[in-house]
């Protein structure tokens, strides 16, 4: 299975201290780069920033088609956007 993942999700995890709980129930996990950014980049000494910033098992994607996630972002932020377009 693989998962993309937004940062709410990976804030949540490692806040309880159960990000793990993601490479235990698949075999890939991508986080696009806004989301990247928003938890590591931007989110320095908030909680997840360090954890996903170590983690080897989660892989970092880049989005392509940029027209849909601008589409997207009328309702949603940026990292939504790009992982459902993921």
């Amino acid at each position: 299975m693989i998962l993309v993942i937004d940062a709410s999700c990976l804030i949540t995890l490692a806040k309880i201290g159960r990000l793990t709980l993601l490479h235990e129930l698949a075999e890939q996990v991508f986080v696009p780069d806004a989301v990247y950014n928003e938890v590591v980049t931007r989110g320095a000494g908030r909680p997840g920033h360090e954890e996903v910033a170590r983690t080897s098992w989660i892989s970092l994607r880049t989005v392509r088609d940029h027209t849909v996630v601008e589409r997207l972002e009328v309702e949603l932020g940026c990292g939504e956007s790009e992982a459902i377009v993921l």
